[in-house]
């Protein structure tokens, strides 16, 4: 190997890692920013891990089995799982742009490769979802990598092979993967022509992805009906809104045959040109490498700028141009045949759902055959130049070489200047901070862990993306409230038929379902809290998750009576209706917790502070909690005459305390004076005014 071919290899070597260092800096910064593990698909990609490696789930009708096959190793209900997720995904994406250098390398050489790779790198859509839980990361390396073995596979047989089998993995990552065997299918029907049927090499391609599918397509066929069902593929694309997937019947999910039996060719025109409007400044944001310097003008100004460029070869540069058409044939026809059909996928779906995510796949073609044609260009440029021998003609070259070197140091210092701006990234712990970020999230569903520690359990909630659900156990079960209960008295059936444990209330459920909800919750989507103007009168509140001026999530049941019933009444105001006990242990050794049902009979004049205490026979209280009720964010003064309302209390127990007979007691007394709510009526306790729950007997064991 001669000089110069090692210092091109350590060149090539130190920009590719300048390239990917800057990429996992950069993404480390993201990843930490990403806190919210509910956001969108994530928490169903990290339920379908866990689904994965618990109970063998391979699809949820959605989203195929790839991706969280990868996230399954480490797929657990921690918060850690949700961090190792996003690194996973980080590398997921250093891998695309490692794989398009390659790519570009080997098709169109080095100088191109590397372009590519520092535009994909460069792209901040890219660099966003790379640092989020979705399968789209994943899907540019195996988009590129089928669309580059099934173009090779017509020049390089042994390649059809590869073609098949990294068109199944990308099938396996999601469905519209299929457009490349179209694409392909195409193309080799204009390729061989009349002797296409004599090519027996060409049915490796089918072959090998039928073979890397076929577990995916068994269990579709078992579970779904179809071996190639995707509800977004078999539904959402044939609906006229979102909302229609949110309805309560999964039957009246509309269906092609469904559509073009109540669809005009017009309403379809009109679809087509609805779609566009929406896809097209979503495709321009994507493609175009940075966010960071993106005015609405730009788009425009590099498209005018490409069409100039076209016209201007296509006038004084028809024979190099033809030439690159020749030397490019097979590939340019893919790519336009699979774009074509990609946009108008896309045009067609954008009119019920569009994402940035969703386009990010064609990157890596797009950026390599950019990356082709601007260092072709550029070649073409100096040889063109290098035919002048006049002094002009050599200055020229000169400014032509001082440009491309200008161009290669702006891109060496942004490189370097945004590396360093991120260079904090590196000194915190994504998993701590992920720990810190979700402190809240976690209380929810610890109560909920804690309320119902056996058996399955039911919640109505939703949608809202304010919960993490893949950190639930298996056993909960989340409904999300359809979009056509769209008043209180259907949707007051709908809970009533359903018969939840829990109806989960948050800012988002009341947003989109306010003309069900509107006359009890009220929202602030800005702060992100819900205020309850009244409480249902069917239904028992559980809980409350404080925000500021209103709460995060408010927890509710359908009335339902205690486990434990020893009626008792303080003040003629409020009534006790029952009571539930339940020892767990804690880090410190056993915690009681003590479930308390009350109603008032009356308005309580004033805020009372309730006490539950666990006291020696005598009376002397030897562990106690004394707090308003609801922690204070529901205070008795808001109570209303038949309401129920549940709140919880936990006594930590001291192993000292063992062995014993103990009293379980509890009442209300006036924070300000602390003169305690008379009882009434109910079992007393050697405590005034307090009403006796039970006896309890600890033992060392």
């Amino acid at each position: 190997m001669d000089k110069n071919t090692v210092s091109r290899t350590f060149i090539i070597i130190t920009l590719l890692v300048l390239i990917l260092g800057r990429f996992w800096i950069v993404g480390t910064a993201k990843v930490l920013f990403n806190t919210q593990s509910s956001d969108g698909d994530e928490s169903a990609y990290l339920s379908l891990g866990l689904n994965l490696r618990e109970a063998g789930v391979l699809s949820d009708g959605t989203r195929p089995p790839l991706y969280a096959l990868s996230l399954a190793p480490v797929a657990e209900r921690e918060w850690t799982y949700f961090t190792w997720a996003k690194l996973i995904t980080l590398a997921q994406g250093a891998m695309a742009v490692l794989v398009v250098f390659l790519a570009g390398r080997s098709m169109f050489g080095w100088q191109a490769g590397l372009l590519a790779a520092f535009l994909l790198a460069a792209n901040r859509e890219f660099h966003f979802r790379a640092a989020t839980i979705y399968a789209d990361t994943l899907l540019v390396t195996l988009f590129l990598a089928s669309w580059y073995f099934l173009i090779r596979g017509f020049e390089n047989r042994r390649d059809l092979a590869l073609a098949g089998l990294f068109t199944g993995l990308a099938y396996l990552t999601k469905a519209s993967a299929l457009l490349h065997l179209g694409t392909w299918g195409l193309v080799a029907l204009g390729h061989y022509r009349q002797s296409i049927l004599r090519q027996k090499q060409l049915l490796l391609v089918p072959a090998l992805f039928l073979g890397v599918t076929l577990p995916l397509l068994i269990y579709n066929a078992r579970h779904f009906g179809s071996p190639f069902y995707n509800f977004a593929t078999s539904h959402v694309m044939w609906m006229d809104s979102w909302a229609e997937s949110q309805v309560a019947d999964p039957a009246a999910w509309p269906t092609r045959a469904t559509y073009f039996q109540t669809h005009t060719p017009a309403d379809m025109l009109s679809r087509l040109q609805a779609g566009a409007a929406r896809l097209n400044p979503e495709l321009a944001r994507t493609l175009i490498p940075s966010r960071e310097w993106s005015p609405p003008w730009l788009g425009w100004v590099l498209l005018a700028g490409a069409v100039l460029t076209g016209a201007a070869l296509l006038i004084w540069g028809r024979s190099q141009l033809k030439a690159y058409y020749q030397r490019r044939k097979l590939t340019l026809q893919f790519t336009a045949i699979l774009f074509i059909g990609f946009y108008l996928f896309s045009v067609w779906y954008a009119a019920v759902l569009i994402e940035s995510r969703f386009l990010i796949p064609v990157l890596g073609p797009f950026y390599l055959l950019l990356a082709d044609a601007v260092v072709s260009l550029g070649r073409g440029g100096w040889l063109w130049l290098g035919h002048r021998r006049s002094s002009y003609g050599v200055g020229l070259r000169w400014g032509y070489a001082g440009l491309g070197t200008l161009l290669g140091l702006a891109g060496l210092w942004w490189l370097a200047h945004t590396t360093w701006i991120d260079r904090w990234s590196l000194t915190v712990d994504p998993f701590e901070s992920d720990d810190r970020a979700n402190i809240e999230a976690e209380a929810v569903v610890n109560w909920l862990e804690q309320t119902r520690p056996d058996g399955p359990v039911q919640m109505a909630f939703g949608p809202s993306k304010s919960l993490p659900l893949w950190k639930f156990p298996r056993r909960f079960r989340v409904d999300r409230i359809p979009v056509d209960m769209d008043t209180w008295a259907a949707l007051d059936v709908y809970l009533q038929t359903s018969s939840p444990d829990f109806i989960i209330i948050d800012s988002d459920t009341v947003r989109r379902r306010r003309a069900a909800l509107s006359d009890f919750f009220g929202y602030d989507e800005d702060r992100d809290f819900v205020t309850i103007e009244q409480i249902p009168q069917a239904w028992v509140l559980r809980h409350l998750f404080s925000a500021p001026q209103g709460f995060r999530w408010a927890i509710f049941s359908p009335s339902a009576g205690p486990p434990v019933a020893r009626p008792a009444n303080f003040g003629h105001t409020i009534d006790l209706l029952g009571y539930q006990t339940h020892l767990r242990p804690v880090q410190a050794g056993i915690a009681l917790d003590v479930t308390l049902y009350w109603q008032p009979a009356a308005r309580p004049a004033q805020d009372y502070t309730v006490f539950v205490h666990l006291t020696a026979p005598d009376g002397f209280a030897k562990t106690q909690m004394d707090r308003p009720p609801f922690e204070g964010l529901w205070p008795t003064s808001r109570w209303q005459p038949g309401q129920v309302l549940v709140d919880r209390f936990s006594l930590e127990l001291d192993p000292s305390l063992f062995p014993g007979d103990y009293l379980l007691v509890t009442g209300l007394y006036d924070p300000v004076t602390g003169e305690r709510l008379s009882l009434a009526t109910g079992k007393e306790s050697p405590s005034p005014d307090a009403a006796l729950l039970d006896h309890f007997r600890l033992d060392e064991d």
